[in-house]
C-alpha cells in the first residue's frame, strides 16, 4: 500500500505537469483537504480547480525528495513558475485514504512568490465569473443543455414577482427567457469569493428599448446556486409575464 500511495502521489504531480486535469482529479478523495496558513480548502470541488490553476502557473516541477510510510507520503519539489526566475522549494505532506489523496499539506516560504501564488488561489473567483458568462452566452445562443449544465440541482431564482426553487423549475424559465431575448449585452462584471455580479442590457424581441438588469449569482462547487434579479420591469411587464407563464417542466 505504501508503494501504491507513493506512486499515486507521483502520478498526481506528473498529471499536474502535463496538464491532465481529469487524471489529477482521479487521484483526489471527495473529502480532500488542502492546508497552508493562507489558503486552506476543503472538498474536491474546491481543491481540484486550484490544482488546475497551480498546474497552469508551473513551468517546471522537479521532485528532489520522496518518502513514504503507512498512509503518508512526503515529496520535496523545486517549483519554477512561468512568472518567476527562481524556483520555490516546497515540502508536501500527503495523507491517503483508500488509495486516494485525503490531505495535502504545503510547507514552504512563498514570500518571494506571493504574487503568483495569490493569482493561483484567485482562480475560483475567475472560474465562477467564467461560468456565469458562459451561462448567459449559452442563453443567447439557445444552447439549452449547456445552460442546464451550469445550474445546481438546488438552484434558486429570486425576484419580487416570480421566485423559483429547484433546477426543474428554474431551467425551463431560463429557456423561456432565452427564446424571448433578441440581444443581451454585458456592461458590467464583478466577482469575489463565491459571488458574481453581472449588469446586462437586455433587448427582447417584443420590445423597442433595452431593459437594464443587475444579476447577483451565488455559487456552490462551481455551479450556480442562486440567481437574484434586480430590475425595474414595469415597461416590459407583458413580455416578462409571458416568460414566466412558460410551463415549469424539465
Amino acid at each position: 500500500m505504501t508503494q501504491s500511495n507513493l506512486a499515486t502521489a507521483e502520478a498526481y504531480y506528473a498529471a499536474m505537469q502535463s496538464g491532465d486535469y481529469e487524471k489529477m482529479g482521479r487521484c483526489l478523495h471527495n473529502e480532500v483537504k488542502y492546508s497552508d496558513p493562507r489558503w486552506p480548502l476543503t472538498g474536491k470541488d474546491r481543491v481540484w480547480p486550484i490544482a488546475k490553476s497551480f498546474s497552469s502557473a508551473v513551468k517546471q516541477l522537479k521532485t528532489v525528495g520522496k518518502f513514504s510510510t503507512k498512509d503518508q507520503v512526503m515529496l520535496v519539489h523545486d517549483v519554477l513558475f512561468h512568472k518567476s526566475e527562481k524556483p520555490l522549494r516546497t515540502a508536501v505532506l500527503m495523507n491517503f485514504d483508500g488509495g486516494l489523496i485525503k490531505e495535502i499539506g504545503l510547507i514552504s516560504d512563498i514570500s518571494q512568490h506571493i504574487d503568483v501564488c495569490t493569482e493561483i488561489f484567485s482562480y475560483q473567483n475567475k472560474s465562477n465569473l467564467a461560468t456565469a458568462e458562459a451561462y448567459y452566452a449559452a442563453m443567447q445562443s439557445g444552447d439549452y443543455e449547456k445552460m442546464g449544465s451550469y445550474l445546481h440541482n438546488d438552484v434558486k431564482y429570486s425576484d419580487p414577482r416570480w421566485p423559483l426553487a429547484g433546477k426543474d423549475r428554474v431551467w425551463p424559465i431560463a429557456r423561456s427567457f432565452s427564446n424571448a431575448v433578441k440581444e443581451l449585452k454585458t456592461v458590467g462584471r464583478f466577482s469575489t469569493n463565491d459571488q458574481v455580479m453581472l449588469v446586462h442590457d437586455v433587448l427582447f424581441h417584443e420590445s423597442e428599448k433595452p431593459l437594464r438588469t443587475a444579476v447577483l449569482m451565488n455559487f456552490d462547487g462551481g455551479l450556480i446556486k442562486e440567481i437574484g434579479l434586480i430590475s425595474d420591469i414595469s415597461q416590459h411587464i407583458d413580455v416578462c409575464t409571458e416568460i414566466f407563464s412558460y410551463p415549469a417542466q424539465p
